[in-house]
């Protein structure tokens, strides 16, 4: 059996959990010096659990704890993934340098 599944193909989209959705179109970041953005992206899918987003960065560093009455500009404290007990990926993967060969 054979299936062709109708759509368009999207590049530069990644998987998160709705949680980190800000409003209806904006995600917390932690920018470089450790301080709260949001940035606007994209929702492409919304499955009530997780969200297919565009808009994201290589490097961006998604918040994953809701702040309450979190700013623009907020200084936190990020701690590694790897410490958290089942904590998703929070770093948008750099893509990998091409291999020749």
């Amino acid at each position: 059996m054979a299936a062709q599944i109708l759509g368009r193909e999207a590049a530069d989209v990644v998987r998160l959990s709705r949680k980190v959705l800000h409003r209806e179109d904006q995600i917390t970041l932690v920018d470089k010096n450790d301080e709260i953005v949001f940035k606007q992206v994209d929702v492409l899918q919304d499955d009530g659990e997780q969200i297919l987003v565009h808009g994201l960065q290589a490097g961006d560093r998604v918040l994953l704890t809701r702040v309450p009455f979190a700013v623009s500009g907020l200084k936190v404290e990020p701690v590694p993934n790897r410490a958290i007990a089942g904590a998703q990926e929070t770093e948008i993967p750099r893509p990998s340098p091409a291999r020749e060969g």
